[in-house]
């Protein structure tokens, strides 16, 4: 074997700031297919494609509103959200691009569509998202267009579909907040329930009295609206009105009566067919999330008397099934004169999310009735609930009503029944769209978007089965410039952090396996920072495994998770008041690293989220912190306008939205545990208003020639009290030109690509090592530390070469082998920065430390667990009690 090294060296040098884009993560006019054999991506080569970035954006969620005559709402549009032009749009994609993301999740909300009426499409909207995603694959990037929806809607506390499909259904909005029949905060404090004692109610003592551009719609509660009357009424009627409410319908002109669930379906999906055909001839777009985060309303309740509180988030006043629907009533009919409902109130706890702490006696006249005037309340309608005056609470129901097919008694299964049929429908709608939109303008069907279906599974049950008859309409690889699939994209949180917007990592728990049942605390209990990586490894495998049932087939799926962040408010805003992000780093390395980890590490990601508008203001009324996205108080963004923890600051000063939103001054730059982070400076405005930096932009293999074995980042010094949080070591394993079976006649299909981001390995120096694993003497270690270097590997028992190039002004590591070394593996190791000094006695402290609160925990645990245990036989006690 016989080793060739070429380097320009410098003996002392600053880092190089990237101008030119990473060619390892330049996707332009690629296709990506199915991979032969792992859950991944490929490309035409048959090389493993690993696809990193970021939801785009989070203030797409809510309009830019124009006000009203009389102060109301007047005319909705979403354009300039999350850009404000496109020449803003062109600037931040080539800088997301040099960040080294390669994908980007579209956000966009059906309203933004259809704000009006059926069928009265803002096209200055479509306009507007076609010049911006046009920038996108301008910059070589990959997106697919994810149709989002929060609790149905922002006038239900999420965001999502327009008003007219609660007017379609019989509700009125306005009368959401007063009945308790949607958890939102008032746009003034006056009309608010009980606004003195609104802490309570709402049982969130630090939410705001009004609405805020930071905290509309519903704040921290919004979570909760999925098991209130007005989304849960809205998703049983979209996916099954027909099934559960045949009476529902309405008269259309030309067609007869229709059942008003069926048209709010139907309009959902001809609103993005007409976008597809709009965006059809856009090569950059991979395909379509048919709907963020699903959920099944009311379709499957076991019991209309009963939630399932480790499922569903309770918090504040949760009305069960049956008493949302006497809420909605307003005590119409009712047989007295003032009926009444006790409504529990619930606070967090732990280990179960919440509990019940106390009560709140409700006059059902008081909110009046959330039915439109002369519309009939579909529910009572259909026989689900009545009043009964021999019944102590006044009323009664059929509790299991939704359980079962009301005309063949069949058990229902919300997946097969509803949700896989409704995305068959939507699939086949958008790529209608696809093929009328090249007719239009004049392109042959194999140009345009591409025809990936990304697919979630009902958070908290589960994905549906996938049809494998579908894959008949992607029927070869010739059949879109964009390529064709289907990806399995479920979501990932922190639910415990995100909720209780709260973070320790000395002890923390895997509350997946606790919702799903599980009363093994110690087996789920997680110490100190390794375990929090291993927590969320456990978690996230979890997730992905669910793959399995998702294709009951086998066939190779790629997994791409499409949704998972990390709260910057986390711990009471502290890291706004000292800018100590390191909560932050260690939460947000750790979920990146657990992604690495999962697998053979070719899981695709794109993190929640990028929202360029994000900024923290001061709370006149409360004189409290108030920061985030611009909806519901969520703060998950990576790029920030606030100065707190962003290492190089926005040029311009921080917006102030209102007048009612003072800008902050401070002191003080972010640091990790006392120490300043300031390498982002050595490279000028090139990481300009991004957070936590480290932690996120790591490198990775982005096309591989061959089958990806291993790959994994470990972050340096976040443990550190003195040296700076960057740097650190990258290892992946991989198997030689087996991608797609036989090995490549172009060099191409024989070049792995690896994103090496300027911000860890900018400037060096940095080590690395190539290894052919079985080849003891195969191996090449060399010190980098120029902006060039390339080296070649020659093994002359097999006559092949190992050959790589490095090149610092596009970030990018390129190795290629040739033929004969198809089907051996390679180790590749790069490691950069200078290690933490160790303290003395530091390690003994350390194991001392886990030591002690390894005890603590197995006490801990069997305390929860014998307390659990007797809370749960009270609790099957009260339940056969009731029945």
């Amino acid at each position: 074997m016989s080793i060739k090294l070429s380097e320009r060296t410098h003996a002392s040098r600053k880092p190089l700031t990237p101008l030119t884009a990473p060619t390892a993560t330049s996707f332009h006019r690629t296709p990506l297919f199915p991979h032969n054999t792992d859950n991944c991506f490929s490309d035409i080569h048959g090389r493993t494609i690993v696809l990193r970035g970021l939801n785009v954006g989070g203030c797409s969620k809510v309009p830019n509103v124009t006000p009203g005559a009389h102060g109301g709402e007047g005319r909705i549009s979403y354009s300039g959200r999350p850009f404000k032009t496109i020449v803003e749009a062109g600037e931040w994609w080539a800088r997301l691009r040099l960040w080294g993301v390669s994908i980007v999740r579209w956000v966009v909300t059906w309203e933004a569509i259809e704000p009006q009426k059926i069928g009265d499409y803002d096209d200055e909207y479509i306009d507007y998202v076609y010049k911006v995603l046009d920038k996108a694959g301008e910059n070589g990037l990959k997106v697919f267009v994810d149709v989002h929806q929060d609790c149905w809607s922002r006038l239900s506390g999420g965001s999502g579909a327009p008003e007219w499909t609660f007017l379609l259904v019989g509700l009125d909005p306005s009368k959401f907040h007063s009945t308790y029949t949607s958890a939102t905060i008032p746009l003034q404090p006056e009309a608010s329930i009980l606004s003195a004692k609104a802490p309570y109610i709402f049982s969130e003592p630090h939410l705001p009295f009004q609405q805020t551009i930071l905290s509309k719609p519903s704040s921290h509660l919004w979570p909760t609206n999925y098991s209130k009357l007005s989304t849960a009424t809205m998703f049983t009627m979209f996916f099954a009105g027909e099934t559960f409410a045949p009476k529902a319908s309405i008269p259309v002109p030309g067609r007869g009566e229709r059942n008003v669930g069926q048209l709010i379906q139907e309009a959902y999906i001809n609103a993005f067919r007409h976008l597809a055909r709009k965006l059809a001839s856009l090569e950059c777009i991979l395909g379509w999330d048919v709907m963020n985060e699903p959920h099944p309303g009311f379709i499957g309740l076991p019991s209309l008397k009963r939630w399932n509180e480790d499922t569903e988030l309770h918090l504040g006043v949760m009305a069960n099934g049956v008493q949302g629907m006497v809420l909605a009533s307003g005590g119409e009919g009712a047989p007295s004169t003032k009926p009444q409902l006790k409504i529990p109130i619930y606070r967090r706890s732990w280990p179960r999310p919440s509990k019940v702490s106390g009560y709140v006696d409700y006059e059902l006249s008081r909110g009046g009735r959330v039915w439109l005037e002369g519309r009939k309340d579909i529910w009572r309608e259909e026989g689900v609930w009545w009043w009964d005056p021999k019944n102590r609470e006044g009323y009664d129901c059929k509790w299991d009503y939704f359980m079962k097919h009301p005309k063949t008694g069949a058990l229902i299964d919300f997946g097969r029944d509803f949700y896989a049929p409704f995305i068959r429908k939507f699939l086949s709608a958008v790529r209608e769209g696809r093929c009328q939109g090249l007719k239009d303008l004049g392109l042959h069907q194999g140009a345009g978007m591409g025809l990936w279906s990304f697919i979630e599974p009902v958070p908290n049950i589960g994905p549906p089965t996938w049809v494998e008859e579908e894959e008949l309409l992607q029927a070869d690889k010739t059949s879109s410039a964009g390529g064709l699939g289907v990806c399995y994209a479920p979501h990932w949180y922190d639910l415990r952090a995100c909720f209780e917007k709260r973070l320790s990592y000395s002890l923390s728990f895997d509350v997946g396996a606790l919702a799903l049942g599980s009363r093994n605390f110690f087996q789920h209990s997680y110490f100190g920072r390794l375990g929090l990586l291993g927590n969320y490894k456990s978690q996230l495998t979890r997730v992905a495994c669910h793959v399995q049932s998702f294709r009951q087939s086998g066939k190779p799926t790629p997994i791409l998770v499409g949704e998972t962040g990390v709260p910057f408010d986390i711990n009471g805003f502290e890291a706004y008041k000292t800018g100590d992000v390191h909560l932050q780093m260690v939460m947000l390395d750790s979920i990146t690293g657990a992604m690495e980890r999962v697998g053979r590490g070719s899981l695709s990601w794109t993190l929640w989220n990028f929202t360029s508008e994000n900024f923290v203001t001061i709370d006149p009324i409360s004189d409290a912190l108030e920061s985030g996205d611009g909806w519901n108080s969520e703060d998950f963004s990576l790029v920030s306008r606030d100065w707190a923890m962003t290492e190089v600051k926005y040029p311009q000063q921080p917006l102030t939205p209102s007048d009612d939103c003072q800008p902050r001054t401070m002191a003080f730059v972010p640091n990790n545990k006392g120490v300043p982070l300031i390498r982002a400076r050595d490279f000028g405005d090139l990481y300009a208003g991004a957070r936590c930096i480290g932690a996120w932009i790591r490198p990775y293999p982005a096309k591989v020639a061959g089958v990806l074995l291993s790959s994994q980042f470990t972050l340096g010094n976040v443990d550190s009290g003195t040296r700076a949080c960057w740097g650190g070591t990258f290892k992946m394993k991989y198997l030689l030109g087996r991608g797609n079976g036989v090995s490549s006649d172009l060099e191409i299909g024989r070049t792995t690509e690896i994103f090496l981001p300027a911000y860890h390995f900018g400037g060096g120096p940095w080590s690395l090592i190539i290894r052919i694993l079985g080849f003891p003497a195969a191996a090449a270690a060399i010190t980098v530390t120029s902006e060039e270097c390339s080296g070649m590997m020659e093994i002359q028992s097999m006559d092949g070469t190992l050959f790589w190039i490095y090149s610092e002004a596009t970030q990018s590591l390129n190795i290629v082998h040739t033929h004969q070394l198809s089907g051996w593996s390679v180790e590749v190791v790069v490691a950069s920065g200078v290690p933490a000094h160790r303290r003395r006695y530091r390690v003994l402290r350390q194991l001392l430390t886990l030591f002690i609160l390894g005890v603590l925990g197995v006490i801990f645990a069997l305390v929860i667990g014998s307390w659990y245990y007797s809370h749960m036989v009270q609790l099957e006690e009260f339940n056969m009690k009731s029945t």
